[in-house]
C-alpha cells in the first residue's frame, strides 16, 4: 500500500513538469545610417524583447552596388549596440574594396553606444582576398555625427522568458520505483534534493 502511495505521489509530481509559453516578440522597425567609408543606409526590424535586429541595404563600391545584410543586437536600457554587415558579391562574384584587391568575402562589425541616436564606438573590417585567407583589421574609432541609429517603440509588453524545467523530485522517485521497493525506495524518496528522471541533485 505504501509503495502504491509513493507511486501515485510520483505521478502527480511528474505532471507538474510543464514548460512555460515562449516569449512573445514585440517587433519594431530600425533605421541605421553609416557615413563611414562609402556610406550605408539600412532599414529593417528590431525585436524589443530580445534586442535582436536585422536589416538590409546597399553601398556603392568600385565595381558596382553591393547588397548588405545586417544582423546585431541593441540594448535599449544601456544604449549598447553591435552589428555586422555582410556584403554580397558584385556581378563578377567578388567584392572590390577600392584598393584593387578582389575579395571572396567582406564584412564589417561595428560596436558602440547610442546617445540621442548618434553612435560612438569602434569598427573592424574582415575580408578574404580571392585565393587567400581571412584577415581582420585593427579597431578604428568613430564618433560625432558619423553613425545614426534609431528604433521605433511600439510599447509592446514582453512575456518573461520561460523557466527551464530541470525536473522535480517526483520524477526521480517514479524512476526508482521501477526497480526498488521498501526501505531502499524510501531512502530515495526521503532525499528531496534529487530531481528529474536521472535523479540528479538540484543546483
Amino acid at each position: 500500500m505504501k509503495k502504491l502511495l509513493v507511486l501515485l505521489a510520483a505521478t502527480a509530481f511528474a505532471l507538474l513538469g510543464l514548460t512555460a509559453p515562449a516569449s512573445a516578440a514585440a517587433t519594431d522597425t530600425t533605421t541605421i545610417w553609416v557615413g563611414l567609408g562609402s556610406g550605408h543606409l539600412y532599414k529593417g526590424t528590431f525585436d524589443a524583447c530580445t534586442g535582436d535586429l536585422s536589416a538590409t541595404g546597399t553601398t556603392n563600391g568600385a565595381t558596382g552596388t553591393y547588397a548588405e545584410t545586417v544582423t546585431g543586437k541593441y540594448v535599449k536600457a544601456t544604449g549598447q549596440l553591435t552589428f555586422t554587415s555582410v556584403y554580397g558579391m558584385d556581378g563578377n562574384g567578388v567584392v572590390d574594396d577600392s584598393t584593387g584587391v578582389n575579395n571572396s568575402a567582406y564584412s564589417y562589425t561595428l560596436t558602440g553606444t547610442v546617445v540621442a541616436n548618434w553612435v560612438t564606438g569602434t569598427f573592424t573590417i574582415s575580408k578574404t582576398p580571392v585565393g587567400g585567407t581571412s584577415v581582420t583589421s585593427d579597431a578604428s574609432t568613430f564618433g560625432g555625427q558619423s553613425v545614426w541609429f534609431e528604433v521605433s517603440d511600439s510599447g509592446a509588453t514582453c512575456t518573461p522568458a520561460p523557466v527551464l524545467d530541470r525536473g522535480n523530485h517526483g520524477q526521480c522517485v517514479s524512476t526508482k520505483a521501477k526497480s526498488l521497493s521498501g526501505k531502499a525506495l524510501a531512502a530515495w524518496a526521503k532525499d528531496e534534493r534529487l530531481i528529474g528522471y536521472d535523479c540528479h541533485y538540484a543546483a
